[in-house]
């Protein structure tokens, strides 16, 4: 009975260990969009070899903090990377295009984005999210109440949705990765309570904090 049993142990180890091997190996999938790598070996693919050299800054800092010898950084946060999809999206969209010259400014933009995020990231370290305040002033003193929307500016492409800050003013604050960006303002309750200012675009990074102010009536 000992010879037959051992065999029967045996076996069933051994399949218990192959169902975790494939398990694990079906899961990788999963955490891959959560890393840098494969937006920046996307953009790469997409965007024309001229703006090669800006982007693989942008890779060295993201993936090795600028450091040649050492393992891989851990991800940027979530909003960074969703960011970097949206550059993705806008170099695809681009790439259909017969137009060359709506084609090349599809590309300047993604590759001024890139170019922003290089230089906070080699300023400040790998990836981050930028604390952005944005104050309203009515005849150069603060008001209150205003809501803040913003916009990267790639987005109209996209024909992606404002996002509205969390906080209203004065001031409203929230945290956006690198890039460049159309904000506007708009007041909470009665329309007749304030106008705001057109609205404006900003680039956020490069500083440890964005500071913005916008004039209403």
């Amino acid at each position: 009975m000992r010879h037959e049993t051992v065999p029967q142990r045996t076996t069933f180890g051994v399949l218990f260990l192959l169902m975790l091997i494939l398990a694990a190996l079906a899961h990788p999938a999963l955490s891959q969009p959560e890393r840098a790598g494969p937006r920046l070996n996307a953009l790469q693919s997409c965007l024309p070899e001229k703006y090669g050299a800006e982007l693989n800054k942008l890779r060295n800092g993201l993936l090795w903090n600028w450091k040649p010898i050492g393992g891989e950084m851990p991800p940027p946060p979530a909003a960074y990377l969703a960011s970097m999809d949206q550059d993705i999206q806008a170099c695809n969209i681009a790439a259909k295009l017969t137009d060359q010259a709506a084609k090349d400014a599809i590309y300047s933009v993604i590759a001024k984005d890139i170019e922003i995020k290089t230089a906070d990231c080699r300023k400040f370290g790998m990836g981050r999210m930028v604390p952005v305040h944005v104050k309203t002033l009515l005849a150069g003193v603060p008001s209150h109440g205003w809501q803040v929307f913003y916009k990267w500016v790639g987005s109209s492409l996209l024909q992606g949705k404002e996002i509205p800050f969390q906080t209203l003013t004065s001031p409203a604050t929230a945290e956006l990765p690198p890039g460049m960006y159309a904000i506007r303002v708009e007041k909470t309750g009665s329309p007749t309570l304030g106008k705001a200012a057109p609205p404006v675009t900003i680039v956020v990074g490069s500083e440890a904090t964005k500071e913005v102010e916008i004039p209403v009536q």
